[in-house]
């Protein structure tokens, strides 16, 4: 892993705001975070035995993750999509393409145009209420090549409890739910297999 340290694009926009200037270890969090969504991805794909062509990083931001993910596959189509137009066209730097999100799922899955082989989403479901995530895992279920995976990461329950009228997650109080019964609604409507 850390072969691929020296490779990885370095500089970090000056509109990044998952970058916190004033904190005195703000590189070494921020490039943490990269290399440890990095190791996830690959340890699922090394157990899956699959090496991505065509990967979707969703919401892509800057490229936190992205680059990484760049510089570990480098023959890959990497297409990076936020809702931040400025977000996705500095991705461009490291050879991502960059493909603009207006929320809407639908719009999204013609924008990129083709099969994706990994979806990898941090945090995304975190930010959205109940249908928006339902409609989250119906454009992951299209997008997908048959044995394509979808790696996404929320930030679980514990984020309900600390919601306050000041700190939202982008939702409405009434948008608050239950994590793990929002997940057994989004695995039934994809008509996905059993959990083990």
């Amino acid at each position: 892993m850390n072969g691929i340290l020296p490779i990885v694009f370095g500089a970090i926009s000056e509109k990044d705001n998952m970058f916190l200037r004033d904190d005195v270890n703000a590189y070494e969090k921020y490039f943490g975070i990269g290399l440890n969504a990095l190791m996830v991805i690959n340890n699922i794909l090394n157990k899956y035995n699959l090496v991505p062509k065509t990967i979707l990083d969703l919401p892509s931001g800057f490229g936190r993750v992205t680059r990484f993910i760049r510089a570990a596959y480098p023959c890959s189509a990497i297409f990076a999509s936020d809702i931040n137009v400025q977000a996705v066209r500095f991705c461009s730097n490291f050879d991502a393409i960059p493909v603009y999100s207006s929320g809407n799922f639908i719009d999204l899955k013609s924008a990129i145009g083709v099969e994706i082989n990994l979806v990898w989403t941090g945090s995304l479901i975190t930010h959205l209420p109940e249908s928006a995530t339902i409609e989250y895992f119906k454009f992951i279920s299209q997008i997908l090549t048959p044995n394509g995976l979808a790696i996404m990461t929320s930030h679980g329950e514990s984020i309900v409890d600390k919601m306050t009228d000041d700190c939202l997650y982008g939702l409405k109080k009434n948008e608050a739910i239950n994590g793990s019964s929002l997940f057994q609604v989004g695995r039934a409507n994809l008509s996905l297999p059993p959990m083990r």
